[in-house]
């Protein structure tokens, strides 16, 4: 299969912009570490209802970098480069117009070659563009765009953003927004980026929760789950369908063993994952095991601007005995899920905040492949980001996937275009895929008898 480099370019602001620094809160630096980048992507099929393939203005790269040019005056932070301030020694984002990188490719793999595009390193290498890191925070861009030409037809828009500058809710948000200027439209909302009326420490700092979520994890004693030689071993991504009526079936089984109590589809559906990963492993009844998510804290506080772009993701922690969880039925579990969701209201995003002011570098504290190493797991839960809304003019996208997951016991729940059907994307060591394969669909007698 050929993979052919048409374009790859930095493309600026259209017109002049401020210059400066924005200053970055410590929710913003623990968002991994600077030398890497969160990839997206949607994939485009060019199907009957959009212009045919042999069009010069499908998905033409003049309008998708004329387009990208104009967003960047209102998104001009994003066109910036991160540095690290002389006086405090932070780092911030310096608003000095070098751009974004766009990249265009062609290849002979068709669509269909990808089935339901599972998000592993194959995938990720062919859309996502690559950066080099070489160079320093200086030359690093927040924002990276690849047009990737299918033999079919086809077309994927892979992104590379950088977390420092903002989360998955907030370069969705700016996707949209670049995608309605392609298409003719203008801008729905303008973005805010200013930070320090926002997730600022009190004064004096008042930590009033444990914050379990920026602690080491407690040690694992079961050298049979996790060893030094679990760290070389390889790993594997998989991809399963959840279809509603199997997400129904999981909500049928928790009611009816807890006293009818509606649990959400997250909830069900991240506890089951949750009880597999455990089962898959092999984790010994008395380990200590993590579950954590990142809860979107902008409907937690009342004074968050509409189109406010930045990190407002809190990890929520639950610490548990494995045997705990697997002992009891499914309810159990998605209760404790939900425990350690409701938790996070204001007054902990504020304890949290606090708390991280209070260390002498933060960044330390920054998640990583540690945060989801086996016997935890870290889930993200992104039906409610508008992957799909990025219509350029040609269609929205038949595909919305995270394009690499690369930390194992790393979970990402998308939707399905549909909106009703997930995909559960997680990453694991070969050994323990290999079983989690033979038992996700175990509660659903039609599909476990495929």
């Amino acid at each position: 299969m050929s993979i052919i480099m048409r374009k790859s370019t930095m493309v600026r602001p259209s017109k002049d912009t401020p210059r400066g620094s924005i200053w970055l809160s410590d929710v913003d630096l623990i968002k991994r570490t600077p030398y890497t980048h969160t990839p997206f992507v949607n994939i485009y099929s060019n199907s009957d209802r959009n212009l045919n393939s042999s069009s010069s203005k499908y998905f033409d790269s003049e309008i998708l970098i004329s387009s990208l040019s104009q967003i960047l005056v209102p998104f001009y932070p994003i066109a910036g480069r991160l540095r690290i301030n002389d006086k405090n020694g932070r780092i911030e984002i310096d608003c000095n117009a070098k751009g974004v990188l766009f990249v265009e490719i062609e290849t002979s793999y068709e669509i269909s070659d990808f089935g339901d595009f599972v998000p592993n390193d194959m995938l990720r290498k062919l859309v996502i563009p690559a950066c080099d890191y070489s160079g320093g925070l200086a030359k690093i861009p927040l924002y990276m765009a690849q047009v990737t030409r299918f033999r079919c037809g086809g077309v994927a828009i892979g992104l590379g953003i950088h977390h420092y500058a903002g989360d998955g809710a907030a370069y969705a948000y700016m996707t949209c927004q670049w995608a309605r200027l392609a298409s003719g439209l203008g801008l729905a909302v303008l973005p805010v980026f200013d930070r320090t009326g926002l997730l600022v420490p009190r004064n004096p700092p008042q930590v009033e929760f444990d914050h379990p979520e920026f602690q080491p994890r407690p040690s694992v004693a079961d050298g049979s789950v996790f060893s030094d030689s679990k760290i070389t071993e390889d790993t594997k991504v998989g991809l399963f369908k959840f279809t509603k009526d199997q997400i129904n079936v999981l909500k049928q089984q928790t009611m009816s063993k807890s006293k009818g109590t509606k649990y959400t589809t997250f909830e069900v559906l991240s506890a089951h994952i949750w009880r597999c990963s455990l089962k898959a492993r092999g984790v010994q009844n008395d380990t200590l095991v993590r579950f954590s998510t990142p809860i979107n804290g902008r409907s937690k506080f009342k004074q968050v601007p509409k189109g406010y772009f930045g990190n407002f993701i809190f990890n929520s922690v639950y610490i548990g005995k494995s045997g705990d969880i697997l002992s009891r039925p499914l309810w159990y579990a998605a209760s404790k899920i939900r425990e350690t969701v409701t938790k996070v209201d204001e007054n902990y995003i504020m304890s949290a905040v606090d708390f991280l002011s209070l260390r002498s570098d933060p960044t330390v504290l920054a998640t990583g492949s540690h945060t989801s190493r086996c016997p935890d797991i870290h889930l993200n839960f992104w039906k409610a980001i508008p992957f799909f809304e990025a219509d350029f003019g040609w269609g929205k996208p038949v595909v919305a996937r995270h394009g690499g997951i690369g930390y194992e016991g790393q979970v990402f729940i998308m939707p399905d275009r549909n909106g009703d059907d997930l995909f559960v994307g997680i990453n694991l060591f070969v050994s323990h895929m290999d079983h989690f394969e033979k038992i996700i669909y175990d509660f659903d007698d039609r599909r476990a008898a495929l």
